[in-house]
């Protein structure tokens, strides 16, 4: 008798355990499906920033080759106007020098 009170008793103690567990097993449940509902508005969050750095940088890009052209039109029209300056001083000098031969 006091063999099956025993048993009895460790059964009890299993039951009592397994509701113990139980009951924290469904507060880890719920912190779980706390957690995946921040994180869907994490992640929407997250979307919208990328979406967004995504647009910064095409603008930043525009402004980045605007800049450059900029800068090759100023180059290649002072190079024309060097170029210019120099053909008028190179012809001027011939004109010169060819005068100078012929009044010889």
């Amino acid at each position: 008798m006091m063999d099956i009170q025993r048993s009895l008793n460790k059964l009890h103690q299993v039951f009592l355990d397994m509701a113990i567990l139980v009951e924290t097993q469904g507060e880890e449940i719920e912190d779980i499906e706390q957690n995946m509902a921040n994180e869907k508005k994490f992640m929407s969050g997250g979307t919208v920033c990328l979406f967004y750095a995504k647009q910064m940088k095409n603008r930043g890009n525009k402004w980045v080759y605007l800049v450059w052209t900029v800068v090759l039109i100023i180059l290649l029209v002072s190079l024309i106007h060097r170029i210019v300056i120099f053909l008028r001083f190179e012809l001027k000098e011939n004109r010169l020098g060819l005068d100078d031969l012929l009044n010889m």
